[in-house]
């Protein structure tokens, strides 16, 4: 897959999304299927692989002649990973860049928040202005992690729970 794979993929995202451009809305809203995750995840990784690894396409994608596809692809991959795939625990790209085939150790932080921040920046999203302003920005994006909620602990998990029950008993969303 090449880099041209990945811009044709996100063009035709949005066509199914009756979409010119990215409209700042967060990722979770384009609200990929599972398949359109899992294919997004097949040609990003082959993308990095054909580049020389991630750190090598993040490089190029940041170079002379800016690429987008590249970083949009990544964060939007890295939303759905963490809407689809979070457990819960510590806030780290290991386990996304993992994924993708790619290794972590050799993607070095600088040059992740440069093409992050690019990323973002073709969904017209910015970082999180504090705390962990770039991994917080997916999970802000990624939306609820469906595998911690199924885990059914913690005190989202309880209340999305109580909504759920509630909307059940009331018949919220059928017509009456």
């Amino acid at each position: 897959m090449t880099i041209g794979t990945l811009g044709r993929w996100i063009i035709e995202l949005l066509k199914r999304r009756g979409l010119d451009r990215a409209d700042a809305r967060p990722l979770f809203a384009y609200d990929l299927s599972q398949d359109e995750y899992a294919s997004l995840g097949m040609v990003l990784s082959e993308t990095i692989a054909n580049s020389g690894g991630l750190e090598a396409l993040a490089i190029r994608s940041l170079g002379r002649t800016p690429l987008m596809a590249p970083p949009a692809a990544f964060v939007l991959f890295a939303a759905e990973w963490w809407k689809h795939e979070y457990e819960g625990g510590v806030w780290d790209w290991s386990p996304i860049v993992k994924k993708l085939g790619a290794d972590p150790d050799a993607f070095e932080p600088q040059l992740r928040s440069a093409f992050v921040a690019r990323g973002l920046s073709f969904w017209q999203l910015s970082p999180l202005t504090s705390g962990k302003r770039f991994i917080g920005s997916i999970a802000v994006n990624g939306g609820i992690p469906m595998r911690l909620l199924a885990q059914g602990a913690g005190p989202l998990a309880t209340v999305l729970s109580q909504v759920l029950k509630l909307g059940a008993r009331y018949r919220w969303g059928r017509p009456n």
